[in-house]
């Protein structure tokens, strides 16, 4: 499987989110892409998408996809479940035991083998009584997206009448 390289990332307009960038909502450092190359379009990103560093220092850090245009890289695991509510608080109440779940020295990382040993003691039920919550998670990816293009707005007006 070929995820995109930061070499195929150029030019303004495509993003790949890398660990670093996670937060708990994900803020806009990335890589940028010159085309879009149909071989990637499986790796893309949907707004409200539940991502998880798998490697490095932000190994275990999650967060929520929060701009378009945005895809995969092969260190950061994009995770789902029936509430992304669920998915999302779940990750973040546990996110020292997914960093202790890492392996090597120099830096640690996180395969797909160790997290799968790692227990979700909550019922399917439990789960699904979270997608109560889903459009909350939903209303503050939205309530950014809005302050980020207001801070845009206000920043072209700054411009515009103090140079």
């Amino acid at each position: 499987m070929h995820h995109p390289l930061y070499s195929d990332w150029l030019t303004p307009g495509f993003r790949i989110q890398n660990g670093s960038a996670l937060s708990n909502i994900i803020p806009e450092t990335v890589l940028e892409r010159r085309d879009i190359n149909e071989k990637y379009e499986k790796y893309r990103l949907n707004i409200g998408d539940i991502l998880l560093t798998m490697t490095g220092a932000y190994l275990g850090r999650s967060g929520i996809v929060d701009d378009e245009n945005c895809f995969l890289n092969q260190r950061v695991l994009k995770v789902s479940s029936v509430s992304n509510a669920f998915t999302y608080c779940f990750l973040q109440k546990n996110k020292d035991n997914i960093f202790n779940l890492g392996k090597g020295s120099a830096q640690q990382n996180l395969g797909l083998k160790e997290l799968a040993c790692f227990d979700v003691n909550y019922s399917t039920e439990t789960i699904k009584e979270f997608t109560n919550y889903d459009l909350f998670i939903d209303n503050i990816v939205k309530y950014k997206i809005t302050i980020r293009k207001l801070n845009n707005i206000k920043q072209i007006y700054l411009k515009k009448f103090f140079g």
